[in-house]
């Protein structure tokens, strides 16, 4: 299963942001991650293979020091996922 999840931290300080980014790096169902603007602070991209699964990875987030939110959506299908954009080459 991919989730997405939107993750608030308490403070934007490079204290916090450092030591999240670093926490998180090191969890192996984080597949990728983004400092975000808008809502949230961080976007994460996960893979659980249940809801259980998802729970573990849910209280690892909690503990983080810093962490204010989490809220997660559970993506559906995937009808499109590039490793990279085609881009086209321009001639000169």
């Amino acid at each position: 299963m991919i989730v997405f999840i939107s993750v608030t931290v308490e403070r934007q300080i490079r204290e916090v942001l450092e030591r999240f980014e670093s926490v998180v790096a090191d969890i192996p169902e984080v597949m990728s991650g983004f400092l975000m603007t808008g809502g949230a602070d961080y976007l994460l991209r996960a893979v659980v293979k249940d809801l259980q699964h998802y729970r573990d990875l849910l209280e690892q987030l909690t503990q983080i020091p810093g962490v204010a939110h989490i809220q997660s959506s559970f993506a559906l299908k995937a009808f499109i996922n590039r490793p990279a954009p085609a881009l086209e080459r321009r001639q000169t």
